[in-house]
């Protein structure tokens, strides 16, 4: 099993192989569905980004503030959350198993994904980035520690970017 640790580059990310497993340690960026809204909205508007997401993994959901457990772990049915955030620089997204069969568009990601095979992970030091006020939600700055992890790496171009 490969151990990756923040910040992983596109070059160790490229390595990796379809259905290859991980165990990634480091920082990742929790965006609930009510606060990717709010920032594809802001995009829409204003033309620009609301927050810089270089090199992050996201991670769609829910959050206990208390706990710092992430659940209801999702993916954003419509591509144009998706496109918003791979234009703005993301590195990949972590997403739900059971989602490779629902969501169509995963395949024109083009980068290898991570997939979670639980129904919430525990994360530590949350930070609030954006939008604080969603119950249970928000953009929120999370870390991860020895999380598995494994690889999606079935979008079209061999998913290399």
């Amino acid at each position: 099993m490969i151990k990756l640790k923040y910040p992983v580059s596109t070059q160790n990310l490229n390595k990796l192989n379809d259905e290859e497993k991980i165990v990634y340690s480091g920082k990742i960026i929790l965006v609930h569905p009510e606060s990717a809204e709010k920032i594809l909205n802001y995009y829409k508007l204003e033309g620009a980004y609301l927050y810089n997401f270089i090199r992050d993994i996201i991670i769609f959901g829910s959050i206990n503030k208390v706990t710092g457990e992430i659940y209801d772990i999702s993916f954003m049915h419509d591509f144009s959350y998706s496109k918003l955030f791979l234009n703005s620089g993301i590195l990949t997204f972590i997403f739900p198993e059971d989602y490779l069969e629902k969501a169509y568009f995963i395949k024109r990601i083009n980068r290898p994904l991570f997939v979670y095979q639980k129904k919430s992970i525990r994360t530590s030091n949350i930070k609030p980035i954006l939008h604080d006020d969603i119950e249970n939600g928000g953009t929120y700055e999370c870390w991860l520690d020895a999380i598995t992890l494994k690889i999606y790496a079935k979008g079209d171009n061999n998913s290399k970017f």
